[in-house]
């Protein structure tokens, strides 16, 4: 029932927009597949989420990638129409294993960065979102892009957006650009309804 209510107040969204290509006025099973795909997470099929605006802690030896995350942050958050501050924070790190290992939410939460690049969470007991880690190891190998790209995906995690969809490939979440760093309009439209109270 939850998820009808969810559908038809997305809908009522949709229709107040201008026609945009393709039209997303129609809830087709494409469109709600799409959805679903991004936006339940778990074994539970799930979603989690912000409930007020996070604070953002950047830890980067590189001034280029800080500013990368700090934009970012900045489009997301303002596709998700969070505007109260709250008390959660969007921790987010570039740079070696041994430096993680020095953070302080490493330190608190005993953790060890595994692979190269990730999204850690965790939760309130209502499941909205009460702190997250993002981060990417500096690998001499990878291109600045290709650190941007892992970063902005990290980061959409980061918000609840943590699985990809091939269903629409002009969106991020499923783009045909394996470097894409950017929302397009069906992204902010999601986005900025999943966070609708």
């Amino acid at each position: 029932m939850k998820t009808i209510i969810v559908f038809l107040a997305f809908m009522t969204l949709v229709s107040s927009l201008p026609a945009q290509a393709p039209d997303f006025k129609v809830l087709t099973p494409q469109l709600d597949r799409f959805v679903r795909d991004i936006t339940l997470v778990g074994r539970d099929k799930r979603t989690v989420r912000w409930l007020s605006l996070p604070r953002l802690e950047v830890v980067s030896s590189s001034p280029a990638l800080k500013t990368f995350v700090e934009q970012s942050f900045a489009s997301i958050t303002q596709a998700t129409g969070l505007a109260t501050p709250g008390e959660g924070v969007f921790y987010v790190f570039t740079g070696t294993s041994r430096e993680f290992a020095n953070l302080e939410i490493a330190q608190r939460r005993q953790l060890k960065m595994v692979g190269g690049t990730g999204c850690m969470y965790w939760t309130n007991t209502d499941r909205s979102l009460r702190e997250v880690l993002v981060y990417v190891k500096d690998s001499p190998k990878d291109t600045e892009e290709l650190r941007q790209h892992h970063l902005f995906h990290n980061m959409l995690a980061g918000f609840g957006f943590m699985n990809n969809s091939p269903l629409f490939p002009d969106s991020t979440f499923g783009s045909n650009n394996a470097f894409d760093i950017k929302l397009s309009p069906l992204d902010h439209l999601v986005i900025s309804f999943y966070n609708w109270k």
